[in-house]
């Protein structure tokens, strides 16, 4: 800066000029050109250049023979590309930070790790912005502050938010199932109702819980007791612990957790 160093250079980053006041962003473009153009200086602005141009025209009228305003200020313009790759792992990047105090059991799939790698895996499927995904992580981040003192599924809760927003958007053409975190498909209640075939029977729904936990939720098992919420110390089955016992609260309460989130949130 003092020009003692013939073979420096002053590198100057801008990020998000175009979310300042019109005015003021349009005077420091101006001041970056009068003022530092000189040898040595380089400013890189990451920005919403059609936006800038927007406000250009409205302030100057439109440039002639197709000029553009930004062309008097920036010599090279690049745009990086926002593939799925990118996108996902800086999703998951943030969702590492997650703040999970009471993990809902010992088996990684409750753990952080899980919850960011499902993150990463949903945030291109969404079609939300890299700002969207971040509020999508900061209601789960809220949930896990505001109920730290309770046992969570941080992947439940990062699965149940991305599908609340996806229903409220209605995207119609992508597929929103479970197929990401089978766990989420544990049905909220066992189905004991009778079926007319030749004679009544009653369907059997153990087995149809016996086979979803050993293929599709394995992790759902051998929980702590008191995440099954078992009224006394009877001996159960797993299928039982489950299927009668945490499948009524399971999604119910972790979905709880995002909507009283919801609630306070400013609109």
């Amino acid at each position: 800066m003092t020009g003692k160093d013939d073979g420096g250079r002053v590198i100057i980053l801008i990020d998000e000029l175009d979310r300042c006041h019109p005015d003021y962003a349009l005077a420091l473009l101006e001041a970056m050109k009068l003022v530092f153009d000189q040898p040595g200086y380089v400013f890189v602005l990451m920005v919403n250049a059609d936006y800038l141009e927007r406000i250009a025209e409205h302030r100057f009228d439109k440039m002639e023979d197709g000029e553009r305003y930004l062309e008097k200020f920036v010599d090279m313009r690049l745009a990086l590309p926002m593939t799925d790759a990118v996108l996902s792992a800086a999703v998951e990047r943030l969702a590492r930070n997650l703040p999970l105090a009471i993990s809902f059991g010992e088996h990684e799939e409750f753990s952080v790790e899980r919850a960011a790698r499902l993150a990463g895996e949903l945030a291109p499927k969404s079609g939300l912005s890299m700002r969207q995904l971040k509020r999508v992580l900061l209601r789960v981040e809220m949930a896990l502050r505001c109920y730290k003192d309770q046992p969570i599924d941080c992947a439940l809760l990062v699965w149940l938010a991305f599908r609340t927003v996806y229903e409220s958007r209605a995207v119609r053409d992508l597929s929103f199932g479970t197929q990401s975190l089978p766990r989420a498909g544990l049905p909220p209640q066992m189905d004991f109702s009778v079926t007319v075939s030749g004679l009544n029977k009653k369907r059997d729904p153990s087995n149809k819980m016996k086979k979803f936990l050993e293929v599709e939720a394995p992790e759902l098992k051998n929980l702590p007791d008191d995440r099954y919420s078992i009224p006394n110390s009877k001996h159960f089955e797993p299928w039982e612990k489950v299927g009668i016992y945490l499948a009524p609260n399971y999604i119910p309460r972790h979905q709880a957790m995002l909507d009283a989130v919801h609630q306070i949130e400013a609109k």
